[in-house]
């Protein structure tokens, strides 16, 4: 079998497993979120309701539904478990499994851009202009960007991390170290959580630019995905 033939074999298991109520739940109670804390921020001050919104946004809302989509889509099961009742049958196991976890992925970044658009949306639309604010359509663009690059970060660690462990519950202790470190020192240029503080301009990971963290998350983000294979190969 071809690798992009294993890929897609993996994509077809994990997005079949996502088209259901759930995965539809998952996405409305994330913008509920969203809605719920953009209005907040607006009511307590249009001056950083946006930039107070996105903090939330990332802090919660994010790591959560991303871990939510990933999770529906290896099942309660180890990631190399997942990909075996297609592996089986000669696809190479570890692009498979990585199949599988782009689909999440893909799913957890598409519902991440709806979020930072409803959010934003809200929170800037129809307020005073405020002084050297980014002009809307500009910040709504690098905010896309910001919640694509994380959502596959957050894909990619979470997979990594679904390898290990019985039942994948690797995933659920990358989930805890983003929360507890992953805005500290070493871990913020690590994890998603301090990639996504550094581009939504609340915090730099050990004083990188906007521009250096996003190619730490890229690379980080394709080196989760490669050990990933690896751990599934066999």
């Amino acid at each position: 079998m071809s690798a992009a033939g294993s890929v897609l074999a993996g994509l077809r298991v994990g997005g079949a497993r996502l088209r259901g109520k759930t995965a539809l739940l998952v996405l409305l109670a994330a913008l509920a979120a969203t809605l719920v804390v953009a209005v907040l921020e607006r009511h307590a001050g249009v001056v950083g309701a946006a930039d107070r919104t996105l903090v939330g946004l990332f802090r919660l809302v994010v790591p959560i539904s991303c871990f939510a989509f990933l999770q529906l889509a290896i099942g309660m099961q180890n990631l190399r478990e997942a990909a075996w009742p297609v592996a089986r049958y000669g696809h190479h196991r570890g692009l498979v499994a990585l199949g599988v976890v782009l689909a999440g992925a893909f799913a957890a970044a598409g519902s991440a851009l709806l979020l930072a658009w409803l959010g934003l949306s809200v929170a800037r639309l129809f307020g005073p202009a405020m002084p050297n604010a980014m002009p809307f359509i500009s910040d709504l663009a690098a905010t896309s960007f910001t919640a694509v690059a994380v959502s596959l970060g957050y894909g990619s660690w979470l997979g990594l991390g679904a390898t290990f462990g019985r039942l994948g519950g690797g995933r659920t202790l990358v989930l805890l170290a983003d929360f507890l470190v992953g805005s500290v020192g070493f871990f913020a240029v690590a994890l998603p959580r301090g990639a996504a503080y550094s581009l939504i301009g609340r915090e730099a990971a050990l004083e990188l630019s906007a521009r250096q963290s996003s190619l730490v998350l890229v690379a980080v983000t394709l080196l989760c995905f490669w050990l990933t294979v690896l751990r599934c190969r066999r």
